[in-house]
């Protein structure tokens, strides 16, 4: 199949806001600050992310468990893929290991929380591998070695992926709950620490030993 998309390298003019409440996005110009458009989406809508190197936004939808991808050069739904249970983050990888893939954090279903990655072919539009990671999983962030840091808001664990070897690397024990909140907290800075936010309102703070 040949590619039919434009990389994006500039900024585009839009801002894109997800509803969680009317399951759609609303587009802005952003120099009119006017809605262009809304965009129905799949139920539940909580979050969004650009694949640039296809000139795409992914919307994850929480309650029915689906990504949609909208082609943002015109607004047009191109697929809504089922992933896995409940889709909340989503991080884009070519520019990181050359893969063609969304990854799809999924908070894993209320009775077990078995979190998950669904990988999503950019071109395909479909999941060509799921990833078991830890359960309940709360927040995400990449060092700048390729490596993937992710926290376990109940299980209390730092998982360690290793996106050059494509495979899982360590697992650490937390002393504290992680927040899974709407906003990042789990932060790595330039200094080699990752800073963690939990639930009780203090932060964890752990030494990189990969820098």
């Amino acid at each position: 199949m040949g590619a039919s998309y434009k990389p994006i390298t500039q900024p585009v003019g839009k801002t894109y806001v997800v509803s969680t409440e009317s399951d759609d996005v609303t587009v802005f110009d952003d120099s009119t600050n006017e809605v262009i458009r809304r965009i129905p989406v799949g139920h539940r809508p909580n979050r969004n992310a650009i694949f640039r190197e296809h000139g795409n936004i992914y919307i994850s939808n929480e309650a029915d468990d689906t990504v949609t991808v909208i082609r943002i050069a015109d607004d047009q739904v191109l697929a809504t893929v089922p992933v896995n249970h409940r889709p909340f983050r989503m991080l884009p990888i070519q520019a990181i290991n050359g893969r063609d893939e969304m990854w799809v954090l999924g908070a894993g279903e209320a009775t077990t929380g078995a979190g998950t990655v669904a990988a999503v072919s950019g071109t395909e539009h479909i999941v060509t591998r799921t990833i078991d990671v830890i359960d309940e999983p709360a927040n995400w962030v990449v060092n700048p070695q390729k490596r993937l840091f992710i926290v376990g808001s109940s299980c209390r664990q730092l998982m360690v992926y290793d996106f050059v070897s494509d495979a899982p690397v360590g697992l650490t024990e937390l002393g504290h709950d992680p927040a899974p909140g709407a906003i990042s907290g789990l932060i790595h800075t330039s200094a080699g620490s990752l800073f963690i936010l939990n639930n009780d309102s203090t932060v964890t703070v752990l030494r990189d030993q990969n820098e």
